[in-house]
């Protein structure tokens, strides 16, 4: 009698001893400039190798970022990772609220500058070692967004939104040197541009590391 044969997968993975988060915890003091940048091309290279494959990874954050002994970062945790489409929405369980963009928040499709915006707030966390901004709702996520960019204008809001732009404060944008003091010029440009209101003008991940902040100097 033939016994039933059964496919047994092994699936081996290196072994990382902790995250971002766990690992800006531990750190005694602020990260050298040199390390930021480092761990900073580490995460854009991630993340532009999926969007070149047409995958957003749709949840970055420090959590799900695994930093080597050597303090090397890799990006893990591909549950919410979904192949681009054209006129994708997230549902509110997607991206981590913190890191979750304004298009997302206002319930507009995206595309793969949801993954730009959130690691920008990751980079900026890089500096700081505290979230850039830590909202408690998706509504106070909006407001902690606009306090930081000032309030969008009608000609820049998003059509086909029920929320109107007069449904928050006039914030003025606030300076990012201010948010992040002692950052590298480069590094406080580089964050300006993936912090954008509208996804059309950020920089993609490939921009990002052909921006000056990798390129006027050698990685180290």
């Amino acid at each position: 009698m033939e016994r039933d044969q059964q496919l047994v997968l092994f699936l081996v993975f290196e072994h990382v001893e902790q995250d971002l988060d766990s690992f800006l915890k531990r750190s005694p003091g602020p990260l050298s400039e040199n390390r930021i940048r480092s761990m900073s091309y580490d995460i854009l290279s991630g993340i532009d190798f999926l969007h070149s494959h047409r995958i957003v990874h749709r949840d970055l954050k420090p959590h799900n970022l695994l930093v080597t002994r050597a303090g090397r970062v890799k990006l893990a945790d591909f549950g919410l990772a979904k192949t681009y489409d054209a006129d994708m929405k997230l549902t509110s369980v997607v991206v981590t609220l913190w890191y979750r963009p304004p298009e997302v928040l206002l319930g507009v499709s995206y595309n793969t500058a949801v993954d730009v915006w959130s690691c920008g707030c990751v980079l900026a966390e890089l500096h700081t070692r505290a979230p850039l901004m830590p909202g408690t709702s998706d509504s106070e996520q909006l407001h902690c967004i606009f306090r930081l960019l000032g309030r969008p204008s009608r000609f820049d809001w998003p059509d086909n939104v029920s929320i109107l732009p007069d449904s928050f404060p006039d914030y003025p944008p606030k300076d990012l040197a201010d948010v992040i003091p002692s950052i590298h010029p480069n590094a406080l440009d580089l964050i300006r541009r993936m912090l954008v209101f509208d996804p059309a003008r950020r920089l993609t991940a490939l921009d990002c590391l052909e921006h000056p902040y990798f390129t006027d100097e050698p990685l180290t």
